[in-house]
């Protein structure tokens, strides 16, 4: 799984304003990281959901149509 919404260290680093500690540093690199990690395995699992519940709908939408009613022609 490709992780789009992390940043690098780098990109981190120009985004923050003050002065914070090497060791601040890493712990809010850290703590974004996982943020952003966590979101993105949210929007997977979301993602996978959507995909199941198409699947089912379809399935369930094409025995629908294959059954005849009485009250048919």
């Amino acid at each position: 799984m490709r992780i789009y919404q992390l940043r690098t260290a780098k990109e981190f680093y120009n985004s923050i304003k003050g002065n914070f500690t090497t060791e601040e540093l890493m712990q809010m690199y850290a703590e974004d990281v996982a943020k952003r990690f966590a979101a993105e395995c949210v929007n997977e699992a979301l993602g996978n959901k959507m995909e199941v519940s198409n699947s089912l709908h379809h399935a369930i939408e094409g025995k629908y149509k294959s059954i005849i009613w009485d009250n048919e022609g």
